[in-house]
């Protein structure tokens, strides 16, 4: 084999290595990046149902009042 197959081959063989090594890679951040997006999924969820509880209180008819009788409270 002449000089020049063989830096042929070892310039084939290192590509090679190098494709597997990137897409090994890129598997392992794109498994952090789910895990990432579903925990923020989660948290941004339980942000909403928190809301929603609170946009229920504060529109309840009877929140009103309750402002008013610890208004009244506290003048006294």
């Amino acid at each position: 084999m002449s000089v020049n197959t063989i830096l042929f081959l070892g310039m084939i063989f290192a590509f090679v290595l190098a494709q597997q090594y990137l897409e090994t890679r890129h598997k392992k951040e794109s498994s952090k990046h789910k895990k990432d997006n579903d925990k923020l999924r989660e948290e941004l969820d339980n942000a909403i149902t928190r809301i929603e509880t609170l946009e229920r209180i504060v529109t309840d008819d009877g929140y009103d009042l309750k402002k008013e009788i610890e208004g009244l409270k506290r003048r006294a």
